[in-house]
């Protein structure tokens, strides 16, 4: 009889990953009850798997929060640029010893720039209300008019 391998944590975290995602990828999906049987035999507790299964939910509800915030920065970029283009030409054409672009681009500069803040900085109140807001708004939504 072979000598029995051991794996650090990382390691055994590592393949039993990997054994996850090579099973999903062969098999239909898995079942609560089976999630619960396959943690238990690796000794994983009731307790670790609903913290676990809260926390991955957590995350995708954040990314899918973040997508849409990336979007509409994106989409108030473009708009800004276009216009502020616009305008540059037009001030151009008309005026250019007078170069009057500077304010409206400054202004809707600044709103840009909360913006940008608002979207990118995950760490900020802002940022955490508004993702608790938007939550808050979703389960309404999945809500039947029955249960409201």
């Amino acid at each position: 009889m072979g000598m029995q391998r051991f794996y650090d944590e990382d390691e055994a975290k590592e393949v039993l990953l990997r054994a996850s995602d090579i099973h999903a990828q062969s098999s239909a999906r898995l079942s609560r009850d089976e999630l619960v049987k396959a943690a238990a035999e690796v000794g994983i507790s009731e307790e670790a798997l609903v913290k676990a299964e809260e926390q991955t939910r957590e995350a995708r509800l954040m990314a899918e929060f973040d997508k849409g915030m990336r979007a509409g920065f994106y989409s108030h970029l473009l708009i800004y640029l276009l216009v502020v283009g616009f305008l540059l030409v037009l001030n151009l054409m008309t005026s250019p010893r007078e170069p009057w672009v500077i304010y409206p681009a400054l202004g809707w500069g600044i709103g840009l720039i909360c913006h940008t803040v608002s979207t990118f900085g995950r760490k900020s109140d802002w940022y955490q209300t508004s993702f608790r807001m938007w939550q808050a708004g979703r389960k309404e939504v999945e809500l039947s008019p029955a249960e409201r």
